[in-house]
């Protein structure tokens, strides 16, 4: 809770309690007073921290052994643990799936599967999921859907994956782009071997799955040396 809002919070609770304060500097009631702005600020707090931790604990569907590990983690490691036990659930998710494809991750009567073409991507692709992505599992994300032409995916915070990703960009960081759209990012049309100017040619592009917020800690982590693109709508309205 903001002190903002607790400091409003009192002074709403002293209003009501006006009327007492002013009769005569009673002792009793002031003492009542104090004493019930004590409880209900501390209700109003406990309540505050027991519906963040359900909400938080509800969104990442973590065990109550994963968010008691949360706890004793440190800030800065919190994150790679709620990376690993996301990344756990979700290849618990992929070994029982339920009523769900463990592809699209759509309810199988409505799997799209079948509609996808069979290509190959020319160029290798990655993708790096947020711990989000990979725990909430939502129909509407549709990076994971690379997958199918041949793309990896990664969960960024994984000890391992975060390794893997490193190795990927190091042994070929001249031909590696980031699909972000960075202050110094280029249109991905600049990029293309027919174009008249000399670059140097891609053949790995990292995608970023996750929310804005998500996806820029993302990329703060990659190192800036490896090169930034954009695709803006306009490509494609100039490639019909």
């Amino acid at each position: 809770m903001h002190i903002p809002f607790r400091r409003r919070y009192v002074r709403s609770v002293t209003k009501m309690f006006r009327p007492l304060q002013g009769t005569h500097g009673n002792p009793v009631f002031e003492s009542m007073r104090v004493s019930f702005l004590k409880r209900s600020l501390v209700s109003h707090v406990a309540a505050c921290c027991a519906t963040n931790m359900e909400a938080n604990q509800a969104e990442q569907s973590l065990p109550l052994e994963a968010s008691q590990e949360l706890c004793s983690a440190v800030p800065q490691d919190r994150e790679k643990v709620r990376s690993a036990k996301a990344w756990a659930n979700y290849q618990a998710f992929l070994e029982s799936p339920g009523g769900k494809c463990p592809h699209c991750w759509l309810m199988r009567r409505h799997c799209c599967c079948e509609g996808l073409p069979k290509l190959i991507l020319r160029l290798r692709v990655v993708v790096l999921l947020h711990h989000l992505e990979i725990g909430q599992r939502k129909a509407s994300n549709t990076a994971k859907l690379l997958a199918h032409f041949g793309a990896e995916l990664l969960c960024w915070g994984v000890e391992e994956h975060d390794a893997r990703l490193l190795q990927i960009i190091d042994e070929d960081m001249e031909g590696t782009v980031v699909l972000f759209p960075s202050e110094n990012a280029v249109q991905a049309s600049e990029l293309a071997p027919e174009r008249a100017a000399p670059v140097r040619p891609v053949r790995q592009v990292l995608v970023l799955d996750g929310g804005w917020r998500e996806c820029v800690r993302m990329n703060a982590w990659i190192s800036p040396a490896v090169r930034r693109c954009i695709a803006s709508a306009s490509i494609y309205s100039k490639s019909r």
